[in-house]
């Protein structure tokens, strides 16, 4: 799968972020650090380790100039704006 994001330094990609409550999901597990109830979860990518799903704090570490809370914001509003109709 082709990322929309740019490339980082780190070798790590961000794939897509998931919003658990909207997907109907219980709260997630951050894959790297271990955090849980993490209502956000990033896909990030690596050519050599494969896929991770963390949180947004790990993905801003991993994946340099990834914005998780961009992603993040745009999830929230398509919910409210799903949630509303």
């Amino acid at each position: 799968m082709m990322s929309p994001f740019a490339p980082t330094g780190t070798g790590w990609q961000p794939v897509r972020a998931t919003d658990l409550r909207a997907a109907g999901s219980p709260p997630g597990t951050c894959e790297r650090c271990g955090r849980t109830n993490i209502r956000f979860i990033h896909l990030i990518s690596h050519a050599t380790l494969g896929e991770s799903l963390v949180g947004s704090e790990c993905a801003r570490r991993l994946c340099f100039g990834y914005s998780p809370e961009r992603e993040e914001a745009r999830l929230r509003k398509l919910w409210q704006r799903q949630s509303r109709g």
